[in-house]
């Protein structure tokens, strides 16, 4: 067995392991990595992986809605597309964390806050993603 193994640097995307067709891949792109853990934007999800037991710790699960992605499938795009790829993550000084994601085409962002009582994020708002410049 030839076993392959590359360094991988923030923001880097993989599709993951063996043959997988587009639809079957995830799409990972690596968000953050601190020493002890990696957080792994995906299709639909967001993955805290611990590096010592390469486990998962916590998964936030993150899909379109049905109406949402029926629309973005009558603009003419693959089912593939229409999903939402996680692509952002910021932590911010207050403790809170933005993410964001492509969003069946619709994209947005999502502001969550850590919780001490279970160890997770806690979603306070979600809010249009796209970004407007005024001259």
């Amino acid at each position: 067995m030839n076993d392959e193994y590359h360094q991988v640097g923030l923001g880097y995307r993989f599709g993951g392991h063996g043959s997988q067709s587009a639809e079957e891949s995830d799409h990972f792109k690596l968000l953050e990595s601190d020493g002890d853990s990696l957080l792994v934007g995906a299709r639909n999800a967001v993955y805290n992986l611990s590096l010592s037991t390469l486990s998962v710790h916590h998964k936030i699960d993150w899909k379109p809605p049905a109406d949402v992605i029926e629309e973005c499938l009558m603009k003419g795009k693959l089912k593939s597309d229409c999903q939402n790829y996680i692509r952002v993550l910021a932590r911010q000084s207050s403790g809170k964390a933005l993410i964001c994601g492509t969003h069946a085409f619709s994209p947005k962002c999502r502001e969550y806050v850590y919780s001490s009582a279970d160890g997770t994020l806690k979603n306070i708002r979600q809010f249009d993603g796209m970004v407007s410049s005024r001259c």
